[in-house]
């Protein structure tokens, strides 16, 4: 009965330090940077070609959306943009490029 209690006991310690270590590696890996605001921009650019009507609040990554109106400070902004043409017309897409914080994964073992 001694040695089946041992062999169970090293069974849950081995597994304990499994589990552990596999959620190190995922919390690592959640760190990853993934910065949207590119997908965003295509999404925009494919309704505005499709004749829709966009709005940045409608995107989490884009802050604000312009169209050129002919004036010298359509590029000139504090933040960071994109410019596209699109159906003959330009386009200012300003966007935040700040990662968003991702929830970790967690594995609790009892």
């Amino acid at each position: 009965m001694k040695s089946f209690d041992r062999i169970t006991a090293v069974f849950i310690v081995l597994m304990a330090a499994f589990f552990l270590t596999v959620n190190a590696v995922l919390l690592k890996q959640n760190r990853s940077v993934v910065l949207l605001y590119r997908v965003e921009a295509n999404r925009i650019e494919q309704e505005l070609l499709n004749g829709r009507q966009v709005s940045a609040d409608d995107y989490a990554d884009i802050t604000e959306i312009f169209e050129y109106d002919g004036s010298d400070d359509f590029y000139s902004s504090e933040n960071e943009y994109l410019i596209r043409e699109i159906n003959g017309k330009l386009y200012r897409i300003e966007y935040t490029d700040k990662p968003q914080k991702s929830s970790g994964i967690l594995i609790a073992v009892e």
